[in-house]
């Protein structure tokens, strides 16, 4: 079990004996068990919703606008309620754990929504201006190409100019597209795909209707298109992001189970942005003709070499430590997995029935309608 402090969740805070007594996951039809007569009871977990008031869905636009905002804190208000609308269908069911840190949550996320108009947009910006370099409308930096194979390399060296306005742009394009869509989607009143997130999709403040949300969410997963998983060493150590897991699983849609891994999206930032730095650099040193290198004449050459092999140490040192960390948390999860395992013969009943008495037991309950992730 993770060693994360309490950390609030929306999902399962409000859990008491009465949902226990009558808890029941309606999968009998899909495992081939049987079903009892106390199924049928509106109180019991079920893959229909008890009301259609219930099925809601918000857009991934409102999600991710704001770097997020929304992920800021689990606490939910009843103007994270209104952000839903009812649905019939939603595309995503994205389960995540509360005590990953918000950037990291956000950025994964936008990797996965928005990766595409990313791409369009960076490859759109260097094509423009790629064209403006060959129209002469932007400036470039005079170097020398230098055939070191030629005896006398004065007289093998030839004038060229080069600039860095497609990587630059390009990447800087591609970054700003993937965080900034949703607010730029919003300003035309576009919404995205229609996901599930807890906090705005299950009424955080009605205490009926958050127990009927709570009881649906076998519901909303049988409606989702896919499931959504924000990968980090805490994805199954959670039980409830293990219980909407296994619930898909359940349902034999194994192949619309989406993992987007949280080092992914922050790693491939930074290392992006060490690697650009680093072109950059190795640009403005051919500045000047061969006789006359501008930088190097300004630093010193002595300066320029410790630079350069101070920077490439350190994006093969970022690149052995974020390899590293991956392997550690790969072998973590196969030993979470591992753990987590259960024979073919087990159904979701059981599961549903273990993790909401594990929840009843590791929460101890104030007046307070919030309480702390087991």
């Amino acid at each position: 079990m993770s060693s994360t402090g309490m950390v609030l969740e929306p999902i399962g805070s409000l859990m008491d004996d009465d949902i226990l007594d009558d808890l029941q996951l309606d999968l009998g039809h899909r495992l081939g068990t049987d079903r009892s007569s106390r199924t049928s009871n509106p109180s019991k977990l079920s893959l229909q919703f008890s009301d259609e008031f219930l099925c809601r869905g918000v857009g991934v636009t409102k999600v991710l606008r704001r770097f997020g905002k929304l992920f800021n804190r689990s606490l939910g208000t009843e103007e994270d309620y209104q952000l839903g609308q009812e649905v019939h269908e939603v595309s995503a069911f994205i389960t995540h754990n509360w005590s990953l840190k918000r950037w990291k949550k956000c950025m994964a996320l936008c990797c996965y929504f928005h990766i595409v108009p990313a791409c369009v947009v960076s490859l759109v910006v260097q094509l423009f201006l790629f064209v403006l370099v060959l129209a002469d409308k932007l400036p470039l930096i005079r170097a020398d190409y230098v055939d070191v194979d030629g005896i006398d390399i004065s007289e093998t060296a030839r004038e060229y100019h080069v600039g860095c306005w497609c990587m630059v742009g390009g990447w800087s394009a591609f970054w700003l597209t993937l965080f900034l869509w949703a607010d730029v989607a919003a300003m035309f009143g576009r919404s995205g795909p229609i996901v599930f997130v807890d906090k705005v999709c299950i009424d955080q403040v009605n205490i009926d209707r958050k127990k009927q949300g709570i009881l649906a969410i076998p519901a909303w997963l049988a409606c989702s298109d896919t499931l959504v998983a924000v990968f980090s060493d805490e994805l199954l150590v959670k039980l409830w992001t293990c219980f909407e897991l296994c619930t898909f699983v359940a349902l034999g849609r194994t192949d619309k189970i989406r993992v987007e891994p949280a080092l992914l999206s922050y790693a491939s930032f930074f290392l992006s942005m060490f690697f650009l730095i680093l072109l950059i650099w190795n640009q403005l040193l051919l500045m000047g003709d061969d006789t006359n290198r501008v930088l190097q004449s300004a630093l010193g050459l002595e300066l320029c070499v410790t630079v350069a092999v101070l920077g490439y140490s350190g994006l093969l040192s970022l690149i052995f430590a974020v390899l590293a960390h991956w392997g550690r948390l790969c072998h973590r999860i196969r030993k979470q997995v591992h753990e987590l395992w259960f024979s073919e013969h087990c159904n979701l009943l059981a599961i549903g029935t273990s993790f909401t008495a594990q929840i009843l037991k590791t929460n101890s309950w104030t007046n307070s309608p919030w309480q702390s992730s087991p």
